[in-house]
């Protein structure tokens, strides 16, 4: 059975919206260029679509940041609390499986490093990291989630991320320099 409610109208893509645009205005804050490719969505999904070849289109992060002759690609999320891995009890933040994968391809096709960067509303955290090192600790299997029936996501242990408070002056400056170090 179909939603009634226009996917646009819900309270998650309200939320992942609103985060997507604080995430792009805290780059444009310090003087950063931001291509934001939620801008570009296509269908229900609203996932933006690059098409790389004539069989496979990829879904690109949220946004394409650079400065100063750097360039990365950020995946922005909102989590209201994390997850808890029902194997370890270890707290774990996760994405849809499909999207993970194609942010792998873009980069490798690419050579542009791409960022996950999460705002936790329960904790006022922001945290992120660079995808191939999440890749080291990525767990996949079927979770139900609220928009979908069962999608294949993938957990990440939130250990790994680098985490800070939102209350926290100089996290900004400690995001961006740690996004940008290479």
């Amino acid at each position: 059975m179909k939603s009634s409610v226009e996917f646009t109208k819900t309270e998650n893509y309200i939320k992942g919206d609103t985060t997507q645009k604080f995430v792009d205005n805290l780059f444009k804050s310090r003087g950063f260029y931001t291509l934001p490719s939620y801008g570009y969505a296509e269908g229900e999904k609203q996932a933006p679509k690059v098409f790389a070849t004539k069989r496979r289109s990829l879904v690109l992060p949220d946004l394409d940041v650079m400065n100063n002759g750097k360039r990365i690609y950020v995946e922005v999320k909102f989590k209201g609390t994390n997850s808890t891995d029902p194997k370890t009890g270890i707290s774990t933040q996760g994405i849809d499986q499909e999207n993970y994968i194609d942010y792998l391809d873009i980069r490798d096709a690419s050579g542009t490093p791409v960022w996950i960067v999460i705002i936790q509303g329960d904790t006022n955290e922001i945290m992120y990291q660079r995808i191939d090192i999440l890749d080291e600790h990525a767990d996949f299997f079927n979770k139900k989630v609220k928009a979908f029936k069962y999608r294949t996501m993938v957990f990440f242990p939130k250990g790994i991320f680098i985490i800070n408070s939102l209350a926290n002056p100089d996290y900004l400056d400690n995001m961006i320099k740690t996004l940008f170090q290479n």
